[in-house]
């Protein structure tokens, strides 16, 4: 199975589907797990990691610059072997499986927590999958339409945190680096799985419409998941005390709380319900992306009975078992360290092994 090359997608639907990967799940409690790494200097440690990001989404690019009307998978298969090919795969099938299993507990907890409360959880499963379903099977091309009407419906949202700076004390943030630059650096570690997700540069590269751009394109994804990565963090940490927004799983949640309007009480209740929009930017591209991967491995060419299929799977195993905030963000940091290998190293050492390769026949 090839990707389908009629299905092109503009550079800013490119942007929003990488960045809605990023940005989908780790949005609301960023500010916590920076806090836990690195203290109040943590919106450092969002630029490290930003730049990180960039360098090896660019390595991605220039990967797929070997083979642009092809998926890493097609470029492996034919520079090592079909076995090669046939092993990412399946390594990549499992992690994007594993990012969009993530995705759904997450969504399914806080709506169950905040929206739904006596609503069994496969039952909130189910209604996440219908339009997930409906998404998925019309291909990349209504997933990145799809990601850009979220993001032009939803672009608003982080200016609403404009109104708790009116109590924030600015005084949290300092001083700078109080603990030194050792905390920065070591806090990468805690908020990895908020900066993964640009492995879709591997597979929507053949889908891309103007490829030109492609640099472009992961560079302003990145830069979109850090601006409003930096801004929440900044808001949480002038809003709450250091030890403080150590106590919330989530805290820009019960920092909306402050917020009253005359109609409304519970602020915070219709922002989550608005908020699984953005949810639905993770699971829904990175479905797509578990499915295409078996498609490609058993060499369909239709993705939709592997998407029946992964939705019965889902359905079925959260009836028997469903886990908890804490289980969830402990599959959380499995998912941070294994993407760091597969989007982080992957793509940056198969270009030095493919340039390698050149060089040495060349010479030859």
């Amino acid at each position: 199975m090839t990707a389908n090359k009629s299905a092109n997608i503009t550079t800013l639907q490119f942007a929003c589907l990488i960045s809605g990967l990023q940005i989908g799940i780790a949005y609301l409690s960023l500010p916590r797990l920076v806090a836990e790494g690195s203290g109040t200097d943590g919106w450092m440690t969002i630029l490290i990691m930003w730049l990180l990001s960039v360098m090896a989404s660019i390595a991605a690019v220039r990967l797929m610059r070997r083979m642009p009307e092809g998926t890493v998978l097609d470029l492996i298969s034919m520079r090592i072997g079909k076995w090669a090919g046939r092993t990412a795969a399946v390594l990549f099938g499992l992690y994007f499986a594993g990012m969009a299993y993530d995705g759904f507990v997450r969504t399914t907890n806080i709506t169950r927590s905040w929206l739904l409360p006596q609503t069994k959880s496969f039952v909130i499963l189910i209604l996440l999958l219908i339009p997930a379903y409906a998404i998925v099977k019309g291909g990349p091309l209504l997933a990145g339409r799809y990601a850009e009407f979220i993001f032009l419906l939803t672009c608003w949202a982080p200016l609403i945190f404009i109104y708790p700076l009116k109590e924030a004390n600015w005084l949290n943030l300092l001083p700078i680096l109080k603990e030194g630059i050792v905390p920065v650096l070591t806090g990468v570690k805690s908020i990895l799985f908020s900066f993964i997700g640009f492995a879709a540069t591997l597979f929507l590269y053949p889908n891309l419409k103007y490829k030109q751009y492609a640099v472009r394109g992961v560079v302003l994804a990145n830069s979109m998941t850090a601006t409003l990565y930096v801004w929440i963090t900044i808001v949480c940490f002038a809003y709450f005390s250091p030890d403080e927004i150590l106590e919330f799983t989530q805290p820009v949640i019960p920092m909306l709380k402050m917020i009253e309007f005359r109609v409304l009480e519970r602020i915070e209740v219709p922002f989550v319900a608005f908020y699984l929009f953005i949810y639905s930017l993770t699971w829904i591209p990175s479905t797509y992306l578990t499915v295409f991967c078996s498609s490609w491995l058993l060499g369909a060419g239709s993705t939709r009975r592997h998407l029946q299929l992964f939705c019965l799977l889902l359905v079925g195993s959260s009836f028997f078992y469903f886990p908890s905030f804490i289980q969830n963000e402990r599959l959380e940091e499995a998912l941070g360290e294994i993407g760091a290998v597969m989007e982080y190293l992957f793509p940056t050492v198969l270009l030095l092994l493919f340039w390698a390769q050149d060089k040495l026949k060349r010479r030859a």
